[in-house]
């Protein structure tokens, strides 16, 4: 038994130590075809310009890069903040937000620094629910686009830094106390994209 395992790792060695030597050291046009496709998992961190003040929100986003210069994704967030409001007297409401969010785009260098600029539109789902028992809770959906600049980072064969700036643009928001106006705004995005498999 011992036997078949050092074989297993023996040639799980080999196999590890020619795959690095092919991506460091092969010719060009076997590197090219390597790094055509990547997919990687992102957890991001996302501040908007929110009425008065920013809002924040954590999130998770799913991507594939395609030669390095295009970009697409999708994405996950959460409302990080705690705002409250008295819509009907004498209640107080909590404000809730949650995003999905399908993204793009274009980098213009293939170096390890590498500004871009991109679009994107988020499907938001937001709520005021009531803090204590009461069925006064009041729902809308909303779509948000925004355009952003920004740029990655390469720090390894594995991490990359991105950070965004950008802005909101909102339609149709008809929850109580709210007016479209209240989602426009700027919106400052960092990212950390952590590549889980490139072919």
């Amino acid at each position: 038994m011992k036997v078949y395992i050092s074989i297993i790792l023996f040639l799980s060695s080999l196999l590890v130590k020619a795959q690095d030597q092919t991506v460091s050291t092969g010719d060009s046009i076997q590197q090219e075809i390597s790094n055509r496709y990547q997919i990687y998992i992102a957890p991001t961190y996302t501040i908007n310009q929110f009425v008065e003040t920013g809002a924040s929100f954590a999130g998770i986003g799913l991507g594939f890069i395609f030669k390095d210069r295009i970009d697409l994704s999708v994405s996950y967030s959460q409302i990080l903040d705690s705002f409250k409001k008295q819509i009907i007297f004498p209640s107080r409401h909590r404000f809730d937000q949650s995003n999905v969010g399908l993204h793009g785009q274009y980098s213009f260098l293939n170096q390890r620094f590498r500004p871009h600029v991109g679009f994107g539109v988020q499907y938001g789902m937001v709520t005021w629910e009531p803090e204590h028992d009461s069925n006064d809770t009041f729902t809308d959906s909303i779509y948000i686009f925004n355009l952003i600049v920004g740029a990655n980072w390469a720090l390894n064969k594995t991490v990359t830094l991105q950070a965004n700036g950008g802005y909101n643009f909102t339609q149709d928001v008809e929850i109580v106390g709210l007016e479209s106006k209240d989602f426009d705004g700027f919106r400052i995005d960092v990212l950390l994209k952590i590549r889980l498999l490139n072919f």
